[in-house]
């Protein structure tokens, strides 16, 4: 079908940009990666250089089109998907006035104490304003420092002259959609963790705004995700190696483009990210946020004329992460020398113990909690380890410590959903090992479905995005159906899940602060009955 336009996506993440191209039954034709610096100033500090991110995308943009061996005059659409809570100054000229303040940045920790003060506290939150922002957004900014809104407030306030000059401030999608367009644009998505939208109706709130002294000057316009933004502008078209005017997608979060990637998009259908940090996510009928877990709902992908779904999220600090730790710490890479990579040691090594991993634990809270138990400060470690272990054991426990962990995110996300049965949709670079998505199906319950190259779901979920803006598909759910491919297919074993089902239990009280808050399990739903 050399005549049907193709998809150009883009995801750009921390360390890495990701470009792909596809058609529109969601196979992929070409791919690159481009890395990203990662600049630590000052201890909480956290920046990275939009322009980094735009010269990455040129280079995956070309590498990607040259693999796929086609015409860039071929390419119909560009999708775009990225990171979420930056923040970018930009002044009337479009220059960057100060780098941008990524998700990981906790510089801003005492501006975000303040513009959450205010009457008696509440788990740290003064009252009033967060009786506010529950109403207006169904959340509220994070205290450590790490939204948007505390960033805005800290650059402000300590860089008085650059606020003068700033004209807009955009997140890291929208500053990649204001290189293609040359136009200030952003998704309910990501305009929902600035904490200044009103969740019911995608628009801004003056309330919110005044509460930060934020003129809605300074933010762009919110569209849906499914509109064209605009056409690329001939700068943009020279840089990613395209025809100029074509057209862009408003695009997404890397959350609301992981959902789609999933192919789990109706309603209550559970996707599971395995990525450095990850998340179980499922699309739901209404606002919801339950305090005791964190388990709560974002905006999600919006299409024309239509309202943003919302995205029910239940997410943990370290997954994938937690495997790539333990692979660089346990397995040398000069000592491995012509074997392999760490991580293919680590899970090799794992496949030699057995499930259990001969009574060793581990606790994945290398970087703190925040689901189903918000708290930065719990650290992880091994337990029961002895003379009669090894590395094999101690690998094997990673891969099921991270998988207990998840069940416990499980149980709550199951409170919040409703969801008692169906499979799992699994994306994330994580989901690659065949031995650990069995060990998350035997631990989880339910059968995982893994989609077709897993690690570029993020991609997927933008290419899906920007089918629907350019008319492929009359709306998110016929794309998600026609371009989301199921690999693989991972029943749990019986056998081995009774095993985790004992160890899970074991474990409850070291994941508990308080015999008060400990559950004994008995409200998860296992799935066995959907093998």
């Amino acid at each position: 079908m050399a005549d049907v336009p193709l998809i150009l996506s883009f995801d750009l993440g921390t360390s890495s940009v990701k470009a792909a191209l596809f058609d529109v039954s969601g196979q992929r034709l070409g791919s690159a990666v481009e890395p990203l610096a990662l600049h630590l100033p000052q201890p909480g500090w956290a920046q990275q250089h939009p322009e980094d991110w735009w010269q990455a995308l040129g280079k995956a943009s070309r590498r990607t089109v040259a693999e796929a061996g086609v015409s860039p005059e071929r390419i119909g659409v560009v999708g775009l998907s990225a990171q979420t809570c930056a923040m970018i100054p930009l002044d009337q000229t479009g220059e960057v006035l100060h780098p941008a303040m990524i998700w990981l940045d906790a510089r801003s920790q005492g501006e975000a104490k303040r513009i959450t003060a205010g009457g008696p506290r509440i788990k740290g939150y003064g009252l009033v304003p967060l009786l506010r922002w529950l109403w207006l957004t169904n959340g509220a900014p994070n205290l450590g420092g790490k939204d948007t809104p505390s960033k805005m407030v800290w650059f402000r306030e300590n860089h008085p002259d650059l606020w003068q000059r700033t004209y807009k401030m955009l997140d890291a999608k929208d500053e990649l959609l204001r290189r293609c367009t040359g136009l200030y644009r952003t998704t309910p998505d990501c305009a929902h963790l600035t904490w200044m939208m009103d969740s019911r109706t995608d628009r801004w709130s003056p309330s919110l705004m005044a509460h930060l002294g934020m003129e809605e000057e300074k933010l762009p316009k919110v569209i849906p995700s499914t509109s064209v933004a605009g056409g690329l502008t001939a700068d943009a078209a020279h840089t990613l190696g395209v025809p100029v005017g074509i057209p862009v997608a408003g695009g997404l979060s890397d959350l609301s483009a992981a959902a789609l990637g999933s192919g789990a998009y109706g309603l209550g259908e559970t996707h599971l990210y395995l990525g450095t940090s990850g998340w179980f996510g499922a699309h739901h009928p209404r606002r919801w946020l339950d305090p005791r877990s964190g388990v709560a709902t974002l905006r999600g992908a919006g299409e024309q004329d239509e309202p943003s779904r919302y995205l029910l999220l239940a997410v943990q600090e370290m997954t994938a992460g937690a495997l790539s730790w333990a692979a660089k710490t346990l397995f040398d890479t000069e000592e491995m020398g012509d074997k392999g990579e760490p991580l293919e040691a680590l899970l090799t090594a794992a496949a030699r113990s057995p499930a259990g991993a001969n009574g060793v634990l581990f606790l994945p809270w290398l970087a703190g909690e925040r689901c189903p138990v918000d708290d930065a400060q719990r650290r992880g470690g091994f337990i029961h380890l002895g003379l009669e272990h090894n590395r094999d054991d101690m690998a094997r426990a990673v891969l099921e410590g991270v998988g207990f962990n998840l069940r416990w995110a499980l149980q709550a996300f199951q409170r919040s959903s409703g969801v008692s049965t169906g499979a799992i949709h699994v994306l994330g670079g994580g989901a690659r090992s065949e031995l650990w998505m069995q060990i998350l199906a035997a631990i989880l319950e339910r059968p995982l479905l893994r989609v077709q190259a897993p690690e570029w779901g993020g991609t997927c979920g933008a290419a899906i995005c920007a089918a629907v803006a350019a008319g492929n598909y009359a709306n998110l759910e016929q794309a998600t159906q026609a371009m989301v491919i199921i690999e693989k297919r991972f029943n749990p074993d019986l056998e081995q899940s009774a095993l985790y089902r004992q160890r899970f239990q074991a474990l409850l009280p070291l994941y508990f602060k308080s015999s008060e808050t400990v559950s004994n399990g008995s409200d998860f739903r296992p799935a066995i009955q959907d093998r």
